[in-house]
């Protein structure tokens, strides 16, 4: 077998502990976690069912399980406020896909028995079937436009305020306004495609494009956007702080009689536990391939259409994000979970939290593909772990085919000559969009591609605009506005920009298709006539 070239650059992921300083106190921690464990069943009655006996045993196999997560695991590319909670938010769902992977084994009663042991307050089946029957009944006059029915969307129900706190979370996560604004453009998409079929996705329009798109989401994205601000300047003076500690310990350290450094062959030689001193500087680099930790980062560049691959890459964040949060309501609609269930708290939670450190991971290796190299870039842990968990609620929601799903989809069979579970109307919609995309796509980058705007053109004119380009990139033409910028470009540049423009127009055209699926929105005005 050939033997590696010595030379290959490493990949890039964190070290083991990205503190070296971070005193873990395993022994202790591991006392008063068995402490806790023995002292537990004297303060609990005894289980009155076998379901919440099991409903105790599985807490307290988390509890152990987290407890080695802690100690034990790996830390996540996000630090702050403190390594250890990014840890136990990576063992939360962990459990949780063992827990799915569990349900997965039995059958749909056994499952849900399960499930409810660990959540008491799901309800039978049948209780769940009369409130989706009420609230299927209670959309007569409710899409109304009325005081009384703005106050019960804004004030008397959950969702305005857990749409502003939700995109704050995206926010927060994404840290860019061009992909959280596509994100929840698609968003809405998807709940008017699968309106027919998911009832929770049923919206007025006026709820729809007011108070969620321009309204609760809008706000959510600027709070996020000043969360993030003010975590990048509390954690920028953190370290700052930490560096500073860091170099009074290091001179200490070398002060004789405070530590015994031997040569690297002696016993007793100090560890290098971080996994850097051995490196070279090239190395070095690699694994610190941004400046600053992208966690800490107030806002991610994307630059979506800077390549294919790099509009793919976003396309991929964006679309698992929608997969997330139409499991949510497949999951309700599955499991039978009222809408007031505390599971659905504590998985937007999980994956709030998970999401964070598993978008900085996709973001720092979409840059490492970028800069270096497919063969560098790891997809992280906790990136791996959010889409594994998505597939297998997925798998769920497939092996437990809701049964007033079923009504639905054996109609739309019967309406749709393709065979395709889904309206024939929303088929061709998104048929049609997917063709215009597809179009722009193959026009932007392999027919009429950025690159080559300057490739025949004069010497000279192609020198003049790169001075230009690189005098707005330095602030010199700060206050020129970008079109009064072009009109100093030759013609000839200025008639080819022109025809790179026009093949963009294929993307705007592709929305429209998807625009047109607002006809399914609930109490629509009949302004068609």
């Amino acid at each position: 077998m050939a033997r590696r070239p010595s030379n290959r650059v490493p990949q890039s992921h964190p070290p083991f502990r990205t503190d070296i300083y971070e005193k873990p106190r395993q022994l202790l921690n591991s006392l008063l976690a068995f402490t806790l464990l023995s002292l537990i069943p004297s303060y609990f009655s005894t289980p009155k069912s076998d379901q919440e006996a099991v409903g105790q045993v599985i807490w307290a196999i988390f509890g152990a399980f987290q407890l080695f997560v802690f100690l034990q695991v790996r830390d996540m590319i996000t630090v702050w406020p403190h390594a250890g909670f990014w840890r136990l938010v990576f063992g939360a769902g962990a459990f949780y896909a063992i827990f799915i992977v569990a349900m997965l084994m039995l059958d749909f009663t056994r499952a849900r028995w399960l499930f409810a042991s660990v959540v008491p307050s799901l309800g039978t089946w049948s209780d769940y079937i009369k409130k989706l029957d009420a609230y299927e009944g209670g959309k007569e006059d409710i899409c109304t436009v009325s005081v009384q029915t703005l106050m019960r969307q804004i004030v008397f129900q959950p969702w305005f305020l857990s749409h502003a706190l939700g995109w704050m979370g995206k926010m927060m996560i994404f840290r860019d306004w061009k992909v959280c604004l596509v994100a929840a453009l698609f968003f809405e998409f998807t709940e008017l495609t699968f309106t027919y079929v998911v009832p929770e996705f049923e919206e007025c329009w006026w709820d729809s494009v007011f108070l969620d798109t321009f309204g609760a989401n809008l706000l959510g994205m600027w709070m996020g956007t000043h969360v993030n601000r003010w975590i990048e300047g509390f954690s920028s003076s953190r370290e700052v702080e930490d560096a500073m500690n860091k170099k009074d310990d290091d001179r200490k350290e070398s002060s004789p009689g405070k530590s015994f450094k031997l040569t690297a062959s002696s016993v007793g030689t100090r560890l290098d536990w971080s996994g850097q001193e051995h490196l070279n500087s090239i190395e070095k680099v690699m694994n610190s391939i941004s400046p600053v930790n992208p966690a800490f980062l107030p806002q991610y560049k994307w630059r979506i259409f800077s390549s294919p691959l790099r509009l793919i890459q976003v396309m991929v964040l964006i679309g698992v994000m929608l997969f997330i949060e139409t499991n949510t309501f497949l999951m309700m609609n599955t499991m039978g979970i009222p809408h007031d269930s505390a599971f659905n708290k504590f998985r937007l939670a999980l994956f709030g939290f998970l999401s964070i450190p598993a978008a900085a991971e996709w973001y720092l290796y979409v840059e490492t593909t970028n800069r270096i190299g497919s063969d560098v870039a790891r997809i992280g842990p906790a990136c791996w772990l959010c889409f594994c968990v998505a597939i297998l609620e997925n798998c769920l929601f497939w092996k437990f085919f809701p049964g007033h799903f079923v009504k639905t989809i054996d109609r739309v069979k019967i309406e749709n000559w393709t065979g395709i579970p889904m309206p024939m109307d929303i088929l061709v919609k998104h048929v049609l969009a997917c063709s215009l995309f597809g179009i722009w796509f193959f026009l932007r980058y392999k027919v009429m591609p950025r690159e080559e705007l300057l490739a025949d053109v004069d010497k000279e004119d192609a020198e003049l605009v790169n001075r230009l380009v690189s005098e707005q990139k330095k602030n010199k033409l700060k206050g020129r506005r970008k079109q009064s910028l072009v009109d100093m470009f030759p013609l000839k540049i200025r008639q080819k920009a022109m025809m790179y423009d026009l093949v963009d127009v294929f993307l705007v055209v592709a929305l429209v298709p998807l625009l047109m699926l607002g006809e399914n929105w609930a109490g629509l005005p009949s302004w068609r006539g």
